[in-house]
C-alpha cells in the first residue's frame, strides 16, 4: 500500500473512495474463490461417480466429499481470533488464498480420494476463516456512509463463483476445471499486498501514526486533521474495551454483547436453515429429481446466473432501506418459493400426473434464488461485522461462523437422512418453516443501524432490556 502525504487540503466531504473500493474488490475476489471451491461439488461428482471417471467413487465418497468442506468451515472459522489478532486482517485473508491455491493443486495431482477430502477439508477451512474475518475487515476500512452496503457485496462475488463453475463445469474436463479456478485466486493473491490493511487491527495494536496514513489513504483526499480525528474515534472505541478480558464468557458480560449474540447467531441459523446450503451442494442433483425437460447442468447455470444478477441490487437496496426490510421480504419470498418446491416432490411422490407443472420446480427454485440474494443471503453476515465491540469481535465472529457451518453441515447430512425417512418433500416444507419464523425474528428484534458509527452501534445495543429499540438524538450525531 502506497503511503500517503501527511497534509492535505481536501476534507471528509470531498474524499474519494478509489482505494477503498479497490480494497473491497480484492477481498471480494476471495469470496468468489470461495464460490468456486463452495460449488466444485456438483459438477464433479456427478462425473466422478460415473463410469468415466479416472478415480471412481462411492455415493458414500460422495457425501463425504461434499459434506467435509462445511465440516472445515466449522474448524477454519474457530482460526479466526488467533490469526486475525494476531496476524492482522489483511494477511489472514492473504493465507486463505495461499491455501485455496495449495487445495487446487492437490485436486489436481491427486488420485488418492483420501487426499481429495485433505484438499475439501483445506477449502472448507479458508472459507470458514474468510467468512469470519472479511465482513470484519470490510466494517474496519469502510466510513459509516457505506459500510452496509458494502457488505452486502460478497454474495454477489460468491455467486460470480458460482456462475463460473456451473457454467464450465460440466464442458471440460476434471483437471481443466481446477486449472481455471485457480486463476482467481493467484491474481487475487498477487493485489492482496496492494489493499490497506484495518486501522482498527493499527490502533488496537499501538500502530497509531500508520493508522492515520492508512485512513489517508482509505479516504483519498481527507485532510491529516480530519484522518486524525477519525483514528481518535478508533482509539476511543477500543479503549472502553481495551482492558477487558477476551473470553466465551464477554460474550456475555454486558447486554450488547448478548443481544449482538442472539441477533447474529439467530439470523445466521435462519441463513442455514432456510436450505441453502443443501441447493448449493446438490443443484444438479436436486433438477436430476425433478424430471423437467431442462438438463440438470443448463439449470445449475440459470440458477448461479440468477442468483448472481439478483444480488446487484442489494447494495443499493440496503443503503436506501438498511438491513430489517429487505431480509423481512428475503425471508417471507424464501418461504413461499422452498415451499412450492417442496409442493411439487410431494405431487410427484403421490404419482400424481405433473407433466404440466415441469416448469414449477426450475421457477421456483430461481424465485427463491432471488428472495434468497437480497437479504438472507448476505445481510446476516454484514450484522456480526458490525454489531460487535472490539473486545469480543474477532472471537465472536469464529465461533458463529462455526455455528453457521455447523447447521450447514447437519443440513447437508441431514438431507439425504430426511430425503429416505420423509420424502424430499419435506426436506423443503421444513425449510420453508425457518423462513416464515425469521421474519417477526427480524421486525421485532433487529434494530435499525442505518449510517450509525460502530461506536454508535454499541450504545443503541447497550440500551437497558425494557428500552424498546430507538435511535435516541445522542446516537445519531
Amino acid at each position: 500500500m502506497e503511503e500517503p502525504e501527511e497534509k492535505g487540503s481536501s476534507d471528509a466531504t470531498t474524499h474519494s473512495r478509489l482505494n477503498l473500493y479497490f480494497s473491497i474488490f480484492v477481498v471480494n475476489l476471495l469470496y468468489m474463490c470461495t464460490g468456486q471451491c463452495y460449488v466444485w461439488t456438483s459438477p464433479t461428482l456427478p462425473y466422478l461417480l460415473s463410469d468415466k471417471s479416472f478415480l471412481p467413487i462411492t455415493p458414500a465418497e460422495g457425501s463425504v466429499i461434499a459434506s467435509v468442506f462445511v465440516f472445515g468451515g466449522i474448524l477454519g472459522a474457530l482460526l479466526t481470533r488467533p490469526m486475525a489478532d494476531s496476524l492482522g486482517r489483511r494477511c489472514t485473508l492473504g493465507l486463505c488464498l495461499v491455501s485455496i491455491l495449495i487445495s487446487w493443486a492437490l485436486l489436481g495431482f491427486t488420485a488418492n480420494i483420501h487426499i481429495i477430502y485433505l484438499a475439501r477439508l483445506i477449502q472448507g477451512l479458508s472459507t470458514g476463516i474468510n467468512f469470519s474475518v472479511a465482513p470484519l475487515y470490510t466494517a474496519e476500512i469502510s466510513d459509516d456512509t457505506v459500510r452496509g452496503p458494502l457488505n452486502s457485496i460478497p454474495l454477489f462475488s460468491r455467486s460470480c463463483g458460482y456462475v463460473f463453475v456451473y457454467s464450465i463445469g460440466p464442458y471440460v474436463s476434471y483437471h481443466q476445471l481446477i486449472v481455471a479456478a485457480s486463476v482467481v485466486p493467484l491474481v487475487a493473491l498477487v493485489l492482496t499486498p496492494l489493499t490497506a490493511e484495518s486501522p482498527h487491527y493499527q490502533v488496537a495494536r499501538g500502530r497509531r501514526t500508520k493508522a492515520v496514513k492508512t485512513v489517508q489513504w482509505l479516504r483519498g483526499g481527507l485532510s491529516f486533521p480530519a484522518a486524525e480525528k477519525e483514528v481518535d474515534a478508533i482509539q476511543e472505541y477500543y479503549n472502553q474495551t481495551a482492558t477487558q478480558k477476551k473470553s466465551i464468557k464477554d460474550l456475555f458480560a454486558t447486554i450488547g454483547n448478548i443481544r449482538a449474540l442472539y441477533l447474529s447467531g439467530g439470523l445466521l441459523a435462519f441463513q442455514q436453515l432456510c436450505g441453502v446450503t443443501v441447493i448449493l451442494l446438490y443443484t444438479e442433483p436436486i433438477f436430476q429429481m425433478t424430471g423437467t425437460s431442462v438438463s440438470a447442468s443448463m439449470s445449475a447455470i440459470l440458477f448461479g446466473a440468477t442468483l448472481m444478477v439478483s444480488s446487484v441490487i442489494v447494495p443499493p437496496f440496503v443503503k436506501r432501506f438498511g438491513f430489517i426490510k429487505p431480509m423481512i421480504v428475503s425471508s417471507i419470498g424464501c418461504a413461499i418459493f422452498v415451499g412450492l418446491l417442496g409442493l411439487f416432490f410431494f405431487l410427484q411422490s403421490l404419482g400424481v400426473d405433473i407433466s404440466s407443472l415441469n416448469w414449477l420446480p426450475v421457477t421456483s427454485t430461481f424465485l427463491y434464488t432471488v428472495s434468497y440474494s437480497i437479504g438472507i443471503g448476505t445481510l446476516p453476515w454484514a450484522v456480526m461485522g458490525e454489531i460487535f465491540p472490539a473486545n469480543t469481535k474477532s472471537l465472536a465472529a469464529g465461533i458463529l461462523t462455526s455455528f453457521n457451518f455447523l447447521l450447514g453441515f447437519l443440513t447437508a447430512v441431514m438431507f439425504v437422512e430426511v430425503n429416505e425417512w420423509l420424502g424430499v418433500c419435506w426436506s423443503f416444507w421444513m425449510y420453508a418453516i425457518f423462513c416464515l419464523i425469521a421474519a417477526p425474528f427480524t421486525k421485532y428484534l433487529l434494530p435499525d443501524t442505518q449510517g450509525l458509527s460502530l461506536d454508535q452501534i454499541q450504545r443503541l445495543v447497550n440500551q437497558p432490556w425494557n428500552t424498546k429499540w430507538s435511535r435516541k438524538p445522542d446516537l445519531v450525531i
